[in-house]
């Protein structure tokens, strides 16, 4: 687009209704006096119930119906956060068209809980929609004036404005991509902003209440124009006989019920009735009259029915086509699909058949049963539903409804259900959930029983809990009453939710949450969990959507650490939040090492050559530390440098380094340094993985699992825990089979396969506990190099770069159990095999009992930017739902379990991309 161009849109071209979203409400209450005792009182005291009403009006009157908020009780700030739409539509709107915000306490009697008023015009002086925040100065005292020029106009006058404004301006073009993003040039301005906001505040005091509103924006500038339809223009007024211009808001628009009898007529009309039909001598006249229009002509209503209805005796006048095709409805499927001139029935034996038609209203809302639904749940808020018992039919109807898994949504029945017996239903935890989803939170009252109830309810799970924190649940008060849920788990439980904590701040209503706030200070306590915490937070900031709010927690951790008084070790929070930030410096300058190998020519032995010469030369200070540091995998763990002679490199197409460190106590830790990978997806599944061998265990199930540490430092960079092990194409390259590797590490000559009774044990537990993790989380690519396999026996995978049922190879098995790990539990008729079947439908059937847990855990994953997930996060969570068969009990479960396993190892076309997956591995 050329510097001289200017793209925009006309006003009366918009469709749609108005919409902005009301955001918070900045300053302080002002100050009531009772009347009673003349005690001066703070507002926030009374413990204020504000609401918002904004109303439309367009050259000084009312137009339309004006809309309120929900009610806030939590504050200051009070933030709404909470997208307005009223019914008139942007193509109604005049230049002087102003939005009138009026803000209420319902707390206080009628003429004490006005706050103050202020409008705005939609259109500047140049005829340009406003877009973007606006921040509204209320008049305290008065509601909104609509008229116009208005008596409460909420703009700041231009010369009370200050450096303040100025920037809040610049802020507002900013927010709307007109001012170039830099990232660590945003940051410090954003900090510098709230200072500037600060000793505003201090110095000018607080006297003044402003109302932040978002007008919506589109993709260029709305510039205003009057719309024809809506405009009648007459000549001036020369007495009081002559007519007066009146705005009709319905004129141009469909009469519903025109409509209505319109296309119950045409779909009468598409049987055999009109068959036989033949026009009289005047209507004859007419459609020839029609047939004569030019093709620039528009037909009328009474036209086009005039033509459909005669449609079969016309078929025979070539001219009429055209003008016949103009008249059908084509959004009409039954007509478009039969080609608008012919409907095609059954053979019709006798005239007392029934004759199929179209119903265009079926699937949408009745308005007289929304209605009715509306009033009989309005009947229900008093003291009528206080005693009811639910009867037999009406008691199973609801433990099935309680059975739901949360990604089911609930019908109509089942919500009014739910709530004619929430009284009865408080003794029932499993139930709290399901009720708050079948609440309406834009009925005021209605929310306000709902939140009074889910307190005096029976204290929820933190499962549970973890689904009160999901996009679905919008309200402060409930997300609030989660986190308190969560105040109950102690830190190995959380550190297992962490991930998803950290991705639900996404879904909160604003940046310094609760549930921020709660993650902060559970992370002062535990210096693992703030380790975590501030990875999990960093590699966030790559969201530009939601960067700054994961800044703002970011920011409250490094606050409040900082302050922290020196512990039993002497260190206090300063120097512990140095040791964690140094560790993102450590990483940078392993991402320059793997760079500088990678692109060395020749064979891994020049790379590993090459990665040990840097260390030991220009990067010399990697071996030795100036301050130890916290291990970025185990924070427990101090780390003071690598051991340049003991690192190496691994055979793949990223290079990953492979690095060992000394430790505080003179011992040492291996890590896997990747770059160029993703390792977000890995970090949550094997997070699943550490999750599910804590619920097996729980249940005095130990399958021997492996979950070893993984973290993303990036989006293409992160950290393994190096387990020693050799995968499965290796062994079987050197050693032939399974058996005869373990009996090298395990030999007993008295023992079956001449192996250790543990060992053996340990191989069958580990190949049973990753075949049912890996078939329920949808693992994909699996192949020989993948699966590694310990000295002790011990199975397990690596490398997730396909989940939830992705998989890049054709006809996958449901799970990975190819025939040699069969042969090393003695194949497949050996009482070996039949106990690992056992120990997998066994471990099948406990996590199936936590399935609630795990699809919340990844319901709150839906807004994340992992590949897997964001590409159809509804879809991958379904997917997820289905590998637990819920509709099944246990014991069919078992069986469903056994065909799965026999399936798998049947399976022969992954035989054969197991063969072409080892070419590939030999070339590179």
């Amino acid at each position: 687009m050329g510097a001289s161009e200017f793209r925009f849109f006309l006003s009366c071209d918009i469709n749609s209704p108005v919409t902005f979203r009301i955001e918070k409400l900045d300053g302080n209450l002002p100050v009531n006096k009772s009347t009673d005792s003349g005690v001066v009182t703070v507002a926030e005291e009374k413990k204020p119930e504000l609401y918002i009403e904004c109303a439309l009006s367009i050259d000084g009157a009312p137009f339309g119906l004006p809309m309120r908020t929900r009610l806030k009780t939590t504050g200051p700030p009070y933030c709404w956060n909470e997208l307005i739409t009223l019914s008139s539509k942007y193509r109604d709107l005049t230049a002087h068209s102003q939005l009138a915000i009026t803000v209420w306490d319902v707390s206080c009697g009628k003429t004490e809980g006005l706050i103050g008023g202020a409008t705005v015009l939609l259109f500047n002086s140049k005829g340009q929609m406003k877009s973007g925040k606006q921040k509204l100065r209320l008049w305290q005292g008065k509601e909104a004036d609509g008229s116009f020029p208005t008596s409460t106009p909420g703009k700041v006058p231009r010369h009370e404005r200050g450096e303040l404004e100025r920037l809040e301006k610049l802020m507002n073009k900013y927010e709307r991509g007109q001012i170039k993003s830099i990232d660590w040039l945003d940051r410090l301005m954003l900090k510098s902003l709230d200072k500037i906001k600060e000793q505003e505040s201090s110095k000018h005091g607080s006297s003044h209440l402003f109302v932040v509103i978002d007008f919506c924006s589109f993709e260029h500038r709305v510039v205003f124009q009057e719309s024809g339809a809506n405009l009648f223009i007459t000549a001036p007024i020369g007495s009081t006989n002559e007519f007066v211009t009146v705005w009709d808001t319905e004129l141009g628009k469909t009469n519903p019920s025109e409509n209505k009898q319109l296309k119950l007529a045409r779909s009468l009309d598409r049987g055999i009735i009109d068959r036989d039909l033949k026009p009289s001598n005047i209507e004859r006249k007419s459609i020839q009259r029609v047939l004569k229009y030019p093709p620039t002509r528009t037909l009328s209503g009474d036209e086009r029915q005039l033509l459909w209805k005669f449609r079969f005796s016309l078929m025979s006048e070539k001219r009429a086509l055209t003008k016949f095709l103009r008249c059908v409805e084509w959004s009409d499927v039954q007509v478009s699909e039969s080609g608008a001139n012919l409907f095609i029935t059954a053979p019709i034996g006798s005239t007392n058949e029934f004759v199929t038609v179209w119903d265009t209203e079926l699937g949408k809302t009745n308005p007289s049963e929304n209605k009715q639904l509306k009033l009989a749940r309005s009947l229900d808020r008093g003291i009528i539903d206080r005693d009811l018992k639910p009867s037999n039919i009406e008691r199973k109807s609801i433990q099935r409804v309680l059975k739901y898994p949360p990604t089911r949504t609930l019908s109509g029945d089942e919500r009014q259900l739910l709530w004619k017996f929430r009284f009865s239903l408080m003794s029932e935890k499993r139930a709290l959930t399901k009720f708050l989803r079948c609440v309406e939170w834009s009925d005021v009252q209605e929310a306000k029983q709902a939140v009074q109830l889910m307190y005096k309810w029976e204290m929820i799970d933190v499962c549970d809990a973890l689904e009160l924190l999901s996009p679905l649940f919008e309200s402060e008060e409930v997300r609030a009453y989660a986190v308190s849920v969560l105040e109950r788990a102690d830190d190995e439980e959380l550190q297992c939710y962490l991930l998803q904590l950290v991705q639900a701040l996404r879904f909160e209503r604003s940046d310094r949450s609760c549930l921020s706030q709660f993650l902060v200070q559970r992370a002062l306590q535990n210096v693992e969990l703030a380790s975590f915490l501030r990875w999990y937070v960093a590699v966030e900031l790559h969201d530009h959507v939601y960067a700054k709010r994961f800044y703002s927690t970011y920011e409250l951790l490094e606050e409040n650490m900082i302050k922290l008084p020196p512990g039993d070790n002497g260190e206090d929070g300063y120097k512990l939040w140095q040791s964690l930030v140094r560790q993102t410096e450590v990483t940078a300058q392993l991402c320059s090492i793997t760079r500088e190998v990678r692109n060395v020519r020749g064979n891994t032995q020049k790379k590993i050559e090459k990665l040990r010469q840097l260390l030991g030369g220009l990067l010399s200070e990697l071996t030795y530390f100036e301050e130890p540091i916290r291990s970025p995998l185990t924070p427990s763990v101090i780390i003071k440098g690598i051991v340049a002679g003991e690192s190496t490199l691994f055979k793949s197409q990223m290079h990953p380094l492979r690095l060992t460190f000394r430790t505080e106590d003179e011992g040492s830790c291996k890590i896997i340094f990747k770059k160029g990978d993703d390792l977000r997806q890995d970090q949550l599944v094997v997070q699943m993985v550490w999750l599910m061998d804590r619920l097996l265990k729980l249940e005095n199930l130990d399958l021997c699992l492996t979950p070893y540490k993984v973290l993303a430092t990036g989006h293409d960079e992160g950290m393994l825990e190096f387990i020693p092990s050799r995968s499965l194409a290796q062994i079987l390259s050197e050693h032939r089979s399974i058996t005869s590797y373990l009996q090298k590490f395990h030999p007993d000559e008295h023992a079956p396969f001449g192996i250790t009774a543990t060992c053996l044990d340990t191989f069958i537990k580990s190949c049973a506990g990753y075949s049912v993790i890996t078939y329920i989380l949808g693992i994909g690519d699996r192949h020989l190099d993948n699966l590694l396999l310990t000295d002790d026996g011990r199975l397990f995978h690596v490398d997730f770069a396909f989940i939830l049922g992705r998989d890049p190879k054709p006809f996958p098995p449901p799970m990975k159990l190819c025939k040699e790990m069969v042969e090393a539990m003695g194949g497949a008729e050996s009482q070996y095999y039949t106990r690992f079947k056992s120990y997998c439908c066994e471990a099948y059937n406990i996590l199936r009992k936590s399935s609630n847990l795990i699809l919340n855990l990844f319901h709150l994953m839906a807004g994340s930017t992992i590949p897997d997930i964001a590409s159809d996060p509804e879809k991958g969570i379904l997917k997820l739902q289905e590998k637990f068969r819920l509709d099944m009990d246990d014991e069919a479960c078992i069986h469903f379990f056994q065909d799965l396993i026999n399936e798998s190892v049947s399976a022969l076309f992954p035989q054969m991309v197991e063969t072409i997956h080892r070419w590939a591995q030999y070339w590179r």
